[in-house]
């Protein structure tokens, strides 16, 4: 089933932001992290063969669409600056959560933590660079895991 997704770097977010979300979803924001560049989206990507990946792009956004070989999820950056090394925020249209949590869990890998809420908040994961998952919303999406890539 699609939904929207956000996708929010500990790093953009307020002291107040973070306390909000520590306390409403009881998860430890860690420090550190940034946005990722359409480099950096394009090379996690890439780093798994087994996604087909189709970009898509306008003069303020691009999107990918991601195909592994059971679910899709489609990966959209508004507000597109043109500069491919430059940091932009990321969301998914839509997409299946265990993909979109995949996908997020990849770029993570190079820009460091990520949490990932669903539109209904039933999907809520924090995704982290050394591979570990904390999975806190009400709909799993693969379960927490432990680092260790």
């Amino acid at each position: 089933m699609g939904r929207i997704f956000v996708v929010a770097s500990p790093s953009e977010m307020t002291p107040e932001q973070r306390s909000e979300i520590e306390r409403d979803y009881g998860v430890r924001l860690p420090e550190g992290g940034r946005l990722a560049s359409r480099h950096d989206i394009e090379a996690a990507l890439a780093a798994h063969p087994d996604w087909q990946v189709e970009f898509r792009s306008g003069n303020d956004w691009w999107t990918a669409f991601i195909r592994s070989p059971t679910r899709t999820a489609s990966l959209s950056v508004e507000r597109y600056s043109g500069d491919p090394a430059r940091a932009h925020s990321f969301h998914f249209d839509t997409g299946d959560s265990e993909l979109v949590a995949d996908v997020a869990s990849a770029v993570a890998a190079r820009c460091g933590p990520f949490l990932v809420v669903d539109e209904s908040e039933s999907v809520v994961v924090l995704v982290n660079p050394d591979g570990s998952r904390s999975d806190v919303g009400q709909e799993s999406v693969g379960g927490s895991r432990p680092g260790g890539r």
